[in-house]
């Protein structure tokens, strides 16, 4: 089924873009889009709406949205606004590693509502959201690309990183996809790896880091794009999802939003062992999204 909460208009104006051949400008969000945008989010690929179909679409787990899949974006935006297509991405639930691993805690970046959010801002057309289950994990590269890429999303060209592996026990590469794609009639483009701080970013690294407490390089990597979802109870009480990946116990300024992305301020986290609160006077539980974390100097643990 797919649920759609106000397509924009604009979405496909060049004057939305902006790109550096060099990559070294990453736009966050659209010019004017400092609040969310809304995407369409697609679960069944058998029922993808008309004006979804024939997308430039990005695919990955997109775990963080680090700068490495920021650029992805900016390669997919420009290619779809030359196109005149819409702009996918392509990101399973669960998380593979919960599927094969669903005792797994604490190590998810992004949750669903999260990355809708960043999808939102960043001016993403459609989120496909496939079910990853036994039967989607056994699809051969050829029948995931036949089935899926080609005759239910009807895709113009797909973008990924140059790791980028698919199909069962992931025996699908680039150089596989890009034969494929060249017989079923869409382009693969591939977007060079990033790195900071001296090392190539991915989700694990970033998972790393935060595990340490550098969120200064957790910052560097994921900047506003990192949203860690919470509840807040009265008292200011959070509790957190089980597989989210949450900072080092410690003092922290953060910035609130509500779970559909609008802000509400910037609040004194406390993190420790047996608690976790947020600052302030609470007098009715709510949903929220955390992000722009600042450690209070000296406080977080590893």
């Amino acid at each position: 089924m797919w649920r759609d909460t106000m397509l924009p208009s604009d979405v496909h104006q060049a004057a939305d873009l902006a790109w550096h051949p060099d990559f070294d400008h990453v736009l966050l969000a659209p010019p004017g889009c400092a609040k969310p945008r809304h995407t369409t989010i697609v679960t069944d690929s058998n029922r993808v709406p008309d004006y979804l179909y024939g997308s430039v679409l990005m695919l990955g787990n997109f775990d963080g949205l680090h700068v490495g899949h920021q650029r992805l974006l900016d390669l997919a935006r420009r290619t779809a606004a030359l196109m005149g297509a819409p702009v996918g991405v392509m990101s399973c639930e669960p998380h593979p590693r919960q599927f094969f691993n669903p005792e797994l805690v604490g190590f998810r970046l992004s949750s669903i509502e999260a990355k809708t959010v960043c999808f939102g801002r960043l001016g993403i057309d459609m989120f496909f959201m496939p079910k990853f289950d036994r039967s989607f994990a056994d699809l051969s590269p050829s029948e995931f690309v036949a089935r899926i890429l080609v005759r239910q999303l009807g895709v113009r060209s797909v973008v990924v990183g140059p790791d980028f592996c698919f199909g069962s026990a992931r025996a699908g590469d680039v150089s596989l996809l890009e034969q494929l794609g060249r017989a079923a009639g869409f382009t693969v483009l591939t977007v060079p790896e990033h790195t900071v701080s001296g090392e190539r970013v991915s989700s694990t690294l970033v998972r790393r880091w935060m595990a340490a407490g550098l969120l200064d390089k957790v910052s560097a990597a994921l900047g506003d794009n990192w949203l860690l979802p919470a509840t807040v109870g009265v008292g200011g009480s959070l509790s957190f999802d089980a597989a989210s990946l949450r900072p080092p116990h410690g003092a922290y300024d953060a910035n609130v939003w509500t779970s559909s992305g609008d802000p509400i301020g910037r609040y004194r986290i406390d993190l420790s062992d047996q608690s976790a609160r947020l600052l302030t006077t609470v007098e009715k539980p709510f949903r929220c999204l955390l992000s722009g974390w600042e450690n209070v100097a000296g406080t977080a643990t590893g």
